[in-house]
């Protein structure tokens, strides 16, 4: 086996190696994903409630992130800081 051949071997093996990887990261991502995992909770019942708590928490939070934010560039406007 001449060099060629063998970087050519080397090549082709660390091409598998990393659709490999792939194919295992896709397939693990794929069943974390399914609503079996996603929902998994101690009892086998999907309580929609803390769902929707956690939902609305995350709204207020972001809602109170952009009032900050408007009620900072109003002050900063107001004492001539920026324009």
């Amino acid at each position: 086996m001449n060099k060629r051949n063998r970087e050519s071997l080397m090549l082709r093996v660390k091409h598998k190696a990393s659709s490999m990887k792939s194919a295992v990261v896709a397939g693990v991502a794929g069943a974390a994903a399914l609503p079996g995992f996603a929902f998994a909770q101690q009892t086998a019942s999907f309580d929609p409630a803390s769902v929707l708590a956690g939902i609305a928490a995350m709204l207020a939070a972001g809602i109170l992130i952009y009032t900050a934010w408007v009620a900072a560039k109003w002050a900063l406007k107001a004492f001539g800081i920026v324009k």
